[in-house]
């Protein structure tokens, strides 16, 4: 039986969609606290039924972009472990004992989860198998999956890509790609935390998505990422589908390669 560890659950959310966090939170467990950070509230105050719950601390914050937000967390997460949620995501019933249990079994500083749908189904491939992740393969990983041991060195999201900025994906990675610099370790179990619909801005492609996977590759592999360019784009297709056509595509994402820094 894993030992019961203090969970920080960090949630990020914006204007009236504080009202779906009803959905989110689970009832109260004594290792289990909610932070939420709440952008856009001016028009939109939170309910009393929320702010009075005991296991959660509320922020409104007049920052935008989901990376401000989740940093604005982070800072003030304290419990052992730390969980990143979003405002639409239902986590599994006994998401706090999956949570401690895989923390005490691996000793890695990052423990990712899959996700699975409304239907049941996985959100997208994930390995049938625990293992290590690499820099190789953590350019597809999602924040709603990503768990972490709390200590004083945690790295910061880039604020200048996510959602709200003009660079719309990739943040995730070079999140993670911090924790590598940092030699500290990555690891991928395959059990289920939480369930989110399909539907996904990141499954989208557009001129702004392409030219942020363009940076993002830079950051996350330096100047290895102009060897690395053509096969990503070529293995990865579907994340490059433009009605413009594959050329367009593809200066698009040569462009974000290399002009991220």
């Amino acid at each position: 039986m894993a030992l019961e560890k203090s969970i920080d659950v960090l949630v990020s959310t914006f204007g009236s969609r504080v009202s779906q966090l009803s959905y989110v939170l689970h009832d109260i467990k004594p290792n289990v606290r909610y932070i939420i950070c709440h952008q856009n509230h001016t028009l939109y105050p939170a309910s009393q039924t929320l702010l009075n719950r005991s296991d959660v601390i509320y922020i409104k914050s007049d920052t935008l972009g989901v990376t401000k937000s989740r940093n604005i967390l982070l800072d003030l997460a304290t419990s052992d472990i730390i969980y990143f949620c979003d405002d639409d995501v239902v986590l599994v019933d006994n998401f706090d004992e999956l949570l401690c249990r895989c923390h005490q079994n691996f000793s890695d500083d990052v423990i990712l989860f899959s996700i699975k749908d409304q239907e049941g189904r996985y959100r997208k491939r994930y390995p049938t198998t625990s293992l290590k992740k690499t820099r190789k393969n953590i350019l597809s990983v999602g924040t709603i999956e990503i768990s972490l041991k709390r200590n004083l060195s945690l790295p910061r999201f880039p604020e200048d890509i996510g959602a709200g900025t003009s660079l719309p994906v990739g943040d995730e990675a070079i999140f993670l790609s911090h924790f590598l610099n940092q030699r500290k370790s990555i690891r991928f179990v395959p059990e289920t935390i939480a369930i989110h619909p399909y539907e996904s801005t990141g499954f989208i492609a557009s001129k702004a998505s392409i030219y942020s996977r363009g940076v993002t590759l830079k950051r996350v592999f330096g100047f290895s990422s102009y060897l690395l360019a053509f096969l990503f784009f070529f293995r990865r297709k579907n994340l490059f589908a433009l009605e413009e056509g594959t050329l367009t595509a593809l200066n698009v994402f040569l462009r974000g390669v290399f002009n991220g820094k």
